[in-house]
């Protein structure tokens, strides 16, 4: 019996102990973002792991012929309102929590909203971005890995 109780013990500390204080592999690295309608894509955003949470800025993007090279943000709030897109922080303060990263804020330069996030990888190569304003409004975008933001 008490042989048996040593097994458990065991098999709890190697198997079941070290995925309760896990945290997610961070998604650093570079994403690219898609446009709601019509799923082109629009940017792409260098996800860093700065103190132990999750930002976001856009490094590239991906403009109609004809647009400015570097557009502000006029509809943006507060600090972000007028800034320039390219360089500008989107995604900020996501901790680690399980198997995502939760508690952050996300702009949306498009609709001039600073919202909560949360994200989530589905796999080595997409990541699951959820913005919201409460538990009944919210919205998740899907956004896939580059390997080399300059092509």
């Amino acid at each position: 019996m008490k042989g048996l109780l040593i097994i458990a013990a065991t098999l709890f500390t190697f198997f079941l102990a070290p995925s309760t204080f896990a945290h997610p592999t961070p998604p650093t690295g570079f994403w690219e973002t898609f446009d709601d309608n019509d799923r082109d894509p629009t940017s792409i955003v260098e996800v860093r792991e700065i103190n132990g949470q999750l930002q976001g800025k856009i490094v590239k993007l991906f403009l109609e012929p004809g647009a400015p090279s570097n557009p502000i943000c006029k509809k943006c709030p507060g600090k972000y309102k007028n800034m320039p897109l390219l360089g500008m922080n989107i995604l900020w303060g996501l901790s680690p929590k399980n198997d995502e990263w939760i508690n952050g804020h996300m702009l949306s330069p498009k609709k001039g909203q600073i919202v909560k996030a949360s994200a989530k990888m589905t796999n080595d190569d997409t990541l699951t971005v959820r913005g919201y304003k409460n538990a009944f409004l919210s919205k998740t975008v899907t956004w896939k890995r580059v390997k080399n933001p300059n092509n």
